[in-house]
């Protein structure tokens, strides 16, 4: 009897070892598959990545951009040039946006870039002195405009990154970080406003015109009469209401647990021959 019931408390405790063993790999099992599985789901964000990469830079090759801008494409009306996110397939978020939109940062257009900091609410003489610390930062000479600077650490050539900015200290970092977006390196040497996003139109234009630029934006009715018509504005060398050839994009892929986040500003060149018809300026992500 006692032999018996060693034998059996033998079987429990081998019982309870192989339980133990595997609840081990079942749990391990799961893992395993979890593992699998986020890698899988990875690589199909990766791929939808690509693949709606491919497709903007084909969309803004083979089409108008001035129509592009106006209307969008014939499958998705909601693609646009002035940086509101759109949706591309089940899983993609996207935003382009025309650098003619933007400022130009390296060689700023005096009136447009006072009329930024003056959203900030400084005076004409901050203005000024703001503008010639930035034009003496990426002159090529070493004389100082009035107010501002040609110390030996400074660049003495045209901006790289917009960061350089936060360099000057003549801005606080607060200041920058609310017009720092209304700016772009490389910029053009032209504004389009029809493809500015809100946060410069409303620098530029009362809130009344921003409204109405919006609204017939967003109705797929802003033509370049229309701009005309709605800011008055006769067209020059510094505000020319047509599109550019380069764009910043961002995509953001959310596929099940995985993402992907790719930015890039890059050059189109279609007519280009024996190279390819797009050069990217800057990647980040991917």
């Amino acid at each position: 009897m006692k032999q018996k019931g060693v034998a059996l408390i033998q079987v429990l405790i081998i019982t309870a070892i192989l339980s133990i063993i595997a609840l081990f790999m079942t749990k391990s099992a799961k893992q395993q598959v979890q593992i699998a599985q986020w890698g899988l789901d990875k690589t199909e964000a990766f791929l939808e990545g690509y693949s709606v990469e491919n497709k903007i830079i084909f969309e803004l090759l083979t089409n108008n951009l001035d129509s592009l801008a106006q209307s969008g494409i014939s499958t998705n009306k909601d693609w646009n040039l002035y940086g509101k996110a759109f949706k591309v397939g089940q899983y993609s978020t996207v935003s382009i946006q025309d650098n003619a939109g933007l400022l130009n940062l390296q060689y700023p257009n005096p009136e447009l870039f006072k009329a930024q900091l003056r959203s900030l609410g400084l005076n004409p003489a901050e203005q000024g002195l703001i503008l010639s610390v930035l034009l003496d930062w990426q002159d090529g000479d070493r004389l100082p405009r009035n107010n501002g600077s040609e110390r030996a650490y400074f660049r003495n050539a045209p901006m790289l990154d917009k960061r350089e900015w936060y360099i000057h200290n003549s801005l606080s970092e607060e200041m920058l970080d609310r017009v720092i977006d209304n700016f772009t390196i490389p910029g053009l040497s032209y504004i389009n406003f029809m493809n500015s996003p809100e946060s410069v139109l409303k620098v530029h234009f009362s809130p009344q015109v921003v409204s109405r630029i919006i609204k017939a934006r967003e109705a797929k009715e802003l033509t370049r009469r229309r701009m005309k018509e709605i800011t008055n504005i006769v067209e020059d060398e510094d505000v020319f209401f047509t599109s550019s050839d380069q764009y910043q994009i961002s995509i953001n892929v959310d596929f099940h647990q995985s993402s992907y986040r790719r930015s890039m500003l890059i050059d189109l060149e279609p007519y280009v021959l024996n190279s390819p018809p797009y050069s990217v300026f800057s990647s980040t992500g991917g």
